[in-house]
């Protein structure tokens, strides 16, 4: 019997050290993976008309409505990209209730009770 940790081989090292170069490179581990700073987050913009003007006098502050918009486009509250645009998709109707395949429990229960009516 060979000792633990050794091959029955000629001793010669391990198997892996015997094939060739080509073959070898293919079981030893990639290099280590460079690390990456985390993303820098940036707030979505908001467009100017979604802004509140505030003016600041020596004893009270008081907030002055926005100018009425000047473009078509609906206030967006901060929210940017393809969810400002759906409310304008069609709803879709719900789908139709699941059907649920019996349980061996549920199966076992029922022919429990057709049998307690057949036999009374």
């Amino acid at each position: 019997m060979t000792p633990k940790g050794q091959m029955s081989s000629s001793g010669s090292g391990p198997a892996i050290m015997m094939m060739q170069p080509h073959i070898r490179v293919t079981f030893m581990p990639d290099p280590p993976i460079k690390h990456l700073a985390p993303p820098k987050r940036r707030r979505p913009k908001a467009y100017p008309d979604d802004t509140i003007q505030t003016e600041q006098h020596p004893k009270t502050t008081t907030v002055v409505n926005p100018p009425p918009p000047t473009t078509n486009r609906p206030k967006s509250n901060g929210i940017t990209g393809v969810a400002a645009y759906l409310p304008q998709f069609e709803p879709t109707p719900k789908p139709p209730p699941k059907k649920s395949d019996p349980t061996p429990a549920t199966i076992k229960l029922n022919r429990s009770k057709e049998r307690t009516i057949q036999h009374g």
